[in-house]
């Protein structure tokens, strides 16, 4: 037990109250089995922790360790790649269930499942791990004091044989926190700071909305680096925002080569992006605009992500659509053509159109999903159909394309003053872009079917 000290407890695991209760059940069945067998009750046979990674499920097994004081026998992806002979590995894998059976009360713990099955897809040497993993926990009927924990990133690669009642009975799943469990995260891994206000606390947690619990630790451990570097004990939201663009766009770069008409044309490309997610979509969500240059961009816009909305609807999306095609219809609009830049915001528009069309029914075409998956085989439709959903997918984007136009075209002006200003200073927060729109006396007088049902409207104070 000595050696298990070093890892964590269940009171250290942030906002998984639900998951630790149901794995402090089984510790209690596991402890004490004549309780829950004088109801009939059983233990289940296994328990499989799903979910992206970086949100718990290594932590909560380490933790688990430590709190059933009973052995822990563990199989690992490194297990399978260190036998490249299938007969060792099956061996092995029968090892480990055999000492566990010797020494009951026990947990077999197999980390990466997916990986350690093998599961790219189907092949006969796959079948056979598996299968060896199948009889071997349905031989283990007659004993309810061992149980198999396993932990995935990719439930849908784990096979259907493996996750009935029987096998792998209880699924729990390790999703990214919500807003409140953000917020949760952030006076944890921050207590020797203070925010600089309880909004900026929550706009913070918002503006990280779609990290795993791994990485909001590392952008909160990044902000104390800088703080600590400055000697200063108040967190603000460009600490936090300044992080994350480290975090996904690397350092920021001396590109001392861009030239000023260069910067320009960067400058209007992000302007585009902002102004008609303004104009479209929820101002609350939207963060900075960027032409410092990093390593994987010249510029950017940042809005809080819209992927942590749960329920987006077709206006949503068509709202998407266009502020993704800003940057390249601001392009078309004051040079005629457009540049290798707008690449990535032309894959996220089609991608975007085709869910449309192809998954969640709000096209034309009607509610009927197309392309679904069932047992690895991607659905088959006629060529008639297929052009049918092409031609659907192009007019969409080309309807925002026309959309985002029209909304560059009638502020032309006032892009032309952003972009000065942002030349110069190089970026723009989200109130310094406010104050410049009442400064200029923004107002969307934009129709009713552009604004797609939103009352806008910005005048100077």
């Amino acid at each position: 037990m000595k050696e298990n000290q070093r890892f964590p407890l269940f009171k250290d695991i942030i906002c998984l109250d639900n998951e630790i209760s149901e794995l402090k059940t089984i510790i209690e069945m596991l402890h004490e089995p004549e309780r829950f067998e004088s109801y009939g009750a059983g233990c289940p046979r296994g328990v499989l922790m799903h979910g992206e990674p970086g949100n718990g499920k290594t932590l909560m097994a380490r933790a688990l360790a430590n709190e059933m004081g009973i052995p822990f026998h563990v199989l690992t992806m490194e297990d399978a790649v260190n036998h490249d002979d299938e007969a060792k590995l099956l061996k092995n894998i029968r090892s480990v269930f055999k000492a566990a059976s010797e020494d009951v009360p026990a947990v077999i713990f197999i980390d990466e499942l997916d990986s350690f099955l093998g599961c790219t897809g189907f092949s006969e040497e796959n079948k056979a791990v598996s299968n060896q993993l199948m009889t071997l926990m349905d031989g283990f009927h007659q004993n309810e004091q061992i149980i198999i924990i396993a932990a995935t990133n990719r439930l849908n690669l784990i096979p259907e044989s493996l996750l009935r009642p029987g096998r792998f009975d209880k699924k729990l799943s390790f999703d990214k926190p919500e807003q409140s469990t953000r917020i949760l995260a952030l006076k944890r891994f921050t207590t020797n700071i203070d925010f600089e206000s309880e909004a900026v606390l929550e706009r913070v947690a918002s503006i990280i909305g779609g990290m795993s619990m791994a990485e909001i630790k590392h952008i909160a451990n990044e902000v104390l680096i800088g703080l600590a570097k400055q000697d200063d004990r108040t967190a603000r939201e460009s600490h936090f925002t300044d992080a994350a663009d480290r975090y996904y766009l690397g350092l920021a770069k001396n590109k001392g080569n861009i030239d000023t008409a260069e910067k320009r044309r960067i400058a209007i490309h992000e302007i585009g992006h902002a102004l008609i997610h303004y104009v479209l979509s929820n101002t609350d969500d939207f963060v900075r605009i960027s032409i410092a240059p990093h390593h994987h961009t010249l510029g950017h816009f940042r809005a809080i992500s819209a992927d942590i909305r749960k329920n987006m609807t077709k206006t949503d999306i068509i709202n998407d659509i266009c502020t993704a095609l800003g940057g390249y219809s601001a392009e078309i609009v004051f040079y005629g053509e457009s540049s290798s830049g707008t690449k990535s915001d032309l894959v996220r528009a089609t991608e975007l159109a085709t869910k449309m069309t192809e998954r969640l029914g709000m096209s034309n075409l009607g509610p009927r999903r197309y392309r679904s998956r069932h047992n690895y085989i991607m659905e088959t439709i006629s060529d008639k159909h297929q052009e049918r959903i092409d031609d659907t997918i192009t007019k969409i984007v080309e309807d925002c394309h026309k959309k985002a136009t029209d909304i560059i075209e009638s502020n032309r002006s006032l892009i032309e003053s952003i972009t000065d200003i942002l030349v110069e200073k190089t970026m723009l927060s989200k109130q310094e872009f406010e104050d410049i729109l009442h400064q200029y006396d923004f107002s969307n007088d934009h129709d009713d079917s552009m604004k797609q049902g939103k009352n806008i409207s910005f005048a100077a104070e």
